[in-house]
């Protein structure tokens, strides 16, 4: 009974100092240093506000406290209740340029930035740096848009290697040498929201090798690489091998290049997860922080962004992305990305490589891995071109190939699939022209397959939001030495709602002048936030027709599959795109092959070419060469109007309203069999050499298989000879025994 009370008291002390603990915490002195005061502004003059900070001991013992001041790293020790103070000399101002605290925290492996506010306590199991840094001045130029921007750094080189007043050095897992142009087995984990890990500015050079990067927080702008993992700007050159990279964030890109600069990127591994969506993202001006809704995808960090006339190199890596893209370009004036046996992935829901403006993106020998999205999307023309080559496979296991979108400078953007071994394959369709003009050559062996059977589809842009044509689109198509199963529809024209009184059309508008997605809140199934950018808009009210051609010609070439003009009816009509339907944007609900005066085309085929009809077709203008012929399966015939006027199909030209209809052909005969075929029977040589070694006779548990007999032997005794020998041969076996049988009894 004395036990039981006394376990009853324990266990009611224990209760009361659980619930007294909170109030016990709340008075209890911090063990570690406290900011009393201070900031990180920026200094421009050295009247302004200087940036200082007041760190305050109110333990009753030292702490140690580096810094990094001048490019020197120090030491101050700071004695119980004492404070220690670090601000920015005077002569750093001589320039205007901009500078500010930085307070890292560090367990030896991971290093966090403190947020520089009064009253802040700090873990007393860390170890604390305090920079003085120069940041990084960039412009965010587009769209008329100049705005500048500060970018802090981990390491920071250029003309003059690396620049310890521009860098975080503590940042960094061991020491670094000022002035240094090279970087080799080092490591760089961090916290910090906004901070760059490594940056080439200026004409600098700098080359890294054997890196760990890890990037943990949001990152601040993907156009000038706030937050970016690599980042090269001005016209500076990284170099980066033998590296892994992982960032995980809002906006906390990979990979940036910028300006005329230029990165490569050899045998390194890039893995970049999205950040968590909410409400209360911080986007800078003019940047954008998801996708515009007319791509079909959403998301909020893209693995690289490549801008202005920067040109990126990539050689047997892996680059893989969460959401929104792998590779993007966007705002480029004159870029270059190419990328050579390496692996692009998609895990959830993006494309693979991005291209607007004057770009070109080359992909030889690489593997396109894509869950949900595009392979590419090429936009905007004005030189746009995406290549896939040199053997390379690229699969999207649930959308399109390749898409080309955004018409608005009456340029043409480009889509090459060329070479042996080259391989696209897409569940929808491999490449889609969306109310633009657009040059699609597959050549050289390259295969090109669908589930949906459509290899190549002009249509209308569904996306009204970011513009319709102008009218003057034109879409070609070249097949050349290669031989392909599918169908090449035209169906970019049609007569519609959807224009103002006067009938002419809403300027199209690039897809980043959108408003970026603001409510990132989440939704549906973990996709981006309602009112992306691209949508919902487009023309007002009244009745508009948007037409287009489509050029397609076959060159020493083999295409099995309809050519025609169709209409086709999307599923989103009324060009209003939501995250309820964001799937469905480019989607077609139903396709009709029919003559569409609106959809204009016109096929040839040249230099030993042959089209294989499988379904009727509609067309304007059809040319076959005397080397190139146009026929359809066996036991099937073609019938061929011009104008309502059957016409023999022979070389020639032919124009005007054309149907090619497949018709059962009644008076077709089926060519004997392969075994009567005298053309496709296997002789036997009249003295066949004998098998030098007779085959095994059969086990007494197996019984021997039994092939079937031939129609004819060697020796030209037939299977009813063979037949009558074996009957025989039974007869005499039974009246020998009948006989011995006799002579038994």
């Amino acid at each position: 009974m004395k036990a039981r009370r006394l376990l009853s008291f324990m266990m009611s002390v224990l209760l009361v100092g659980l619930l007294m603990q909170p109030a016990l915490a709340a008075d209890s002195t911090p063990e570690g240093l406290v900011i009393e005061s201070g900031n990180c502004g920026t200094l421009v003059a050295s009247d302004e506000q200087i940036p200082s900070i007041t760190l305050h001991n109110p333990t009753d013992h030292e702490i140690v406290v580096d810094t990094f001041y001048l490019g020197e790293f120090s030491s101050v020790n700071v004695a119980p209740g004492d404070n220690c103070i670090v601000t920015v000399s005077s002569a750093y101002d001589e320039n205007g340029d901009a500078y500010k605290l930085s307070l890292l925290g560090s367990d030896g492996v991971t290093t966090a930035e403190y947020p520089i506010v009064p009253g802040t306590e700090l873990d007393p199991d860390l170890s604390y740096t305090v920079s003085v840094v120069r940041g990084v001045g960039d412009v965010y130029a587009s769209h008329g848009q100049e705005t500048p921007r500060w970018i802090t750094c981990m390491v920071y080189a250029d003309e003059n290697g690396i620049d310890p007043e521009r860098s975080v050095l503590a940042g960094v897992d061991k020491a670094v040498q000022t002035g240094a142009t090279q970087l080799a087995d080092i490591s760089i984990c961090s916290n910090n929201d906004n901070t760059a890990a490594i940056r080439v500015g200026g004409s600098g050079t700098l080359t890294v090798r054997n890196a760990d990067i890890q990037l943990y927080g949001d990152g601040g702008d993907d156009f000038t690489g706030i937050g970016a993992a690599l980042g090269v700007a001005d016209s500076g050159t990284l170099t980066v091998s033998n590296t892994n990279v992982y960032t995980e964030g809002i906006l906390r890109s990979a990979i940036f290049a910028g300006d005329e600069s230029f990165m490569n990127l050899y045998n390194v591994t890039v893995d970049c997860e999205p950040g968590e969506y909410r409400a209360d993202v911080n986007i800078p001006s003019a940047g954008m922080a998801s996708p515009p809704n007319g791509l079909g995808i959403w998301g909020n960090c893209r693995a690289m962004n490549l801008v202005d006339g920067a040109t990126v190199n990539i050689s047997s890596s892996e680059i893989i992305s969460q959401d929104w893209g792998a590779l993007g370009v966007d705002d480029v004036t004159n870029g270059h990305l190419t990328v050579q046996n390496s692996t692009i992935r998609i895990k959830d829901q993006g494309y693979g490589a991005y291209a607007i403006g004057r770009c070109v993106d080359v992909f030889e020998n690489c593997i396109f891995d894509i869950e949900y999205g595009v392979v590419g999307f090429a936009a905007a023309g004005d030189g746009s071109e995406m290549v896939l080559s040199g053997g390379s496979q690229a699969d999207s296991r649930n959308y399109y190939g390749f898409v080309t979108h955004q018409s608005f400078n009456g340029l043409n953007s480009k889509i090459t699939v060329t070479g042996e071994g080259t391989a696209l394959n897409a569940k929808l369709g491999g490449i889609i022209a969306k109310g633009r003009g657009t040059d699609i050559e597959i050549s050289h062996g390259a295969a090109i397959t669908s589930e949906s059977g459509v290899l190549v589809r002009a249509q209308i842009n569904d996306d009204t939001g970011a513009g319709t044509m102008d009218g003057t689109e034109v879409v070609n198509v070249t097949i050349q030495d290669t031989t392909l199963e599918g169908d090449i529809i035209q169906g970019m024209g049609a007569e519609y709602d959807g224009a103002d009184s006067s009938g002419a059309m809403e300027e199209a508008i690039p897809p980043d002048m959108a408003e970026p997605a603001l409510d990132m809140s989440a939704p549906p199934d973990g996709g981006m936030g309602p009112g992306g950018p691209g949508g919902p808009g487009g023309p007002g009210g009244g009745t508009a027709k948007t037409e287009s051609s489509m050029n397609v010609t076959l060159n020493q070439a083999q295409l099995t599959g309809a050519i025609s003009s169709a209409t086709l009816v999307p599923v989103i009509g009324d060009g209003n795109i939501s995250m309820d339907n964001i799937r469905d944007v480019g989607v077609i609900q139903e396709t009709t092959l029919e003559y569409n005066a609106y959809a204009r085309l016109n096929v040839t085929l040249e230099n030993c070419s042959r089209w294989v009809v499988t379904e009727s077709s509609y067309l304007m203008s059809l040319t076959i060469d005397d080397s190139s012929t146009l026929d359809t399966a066996p036991g099937f015939k073609l019938v061929m109007t011009v104008n309502g006027v059957e016409t023999p199909i022979v070389p020639g030209t032919y124009t005007g309203e054309i149907q090619i209809d497949v018709l059962e052909d009644e008076s077709f005969v089926a060519e004997e069999s392969e075994d009567t075929d005298s053309s496709t029977i296997e002789t036997v040589p009249e003295d066949p050499t004998p098998n030098p070694e007779p085959a095994p006779a059969p086990s007494v548990e197996t019984a021997p298989e039994v092939s079937e007999a031939p129609a004819e032997t060697s020796s030209g005794i037939g299977t009813a000879g063979i037949i009558g020998i074996v009957l025989g041969a039974v007869v005499v076996i039974g009246v020998i025994a009948g006989i011995v049988y006799k002579r038994k009894k």
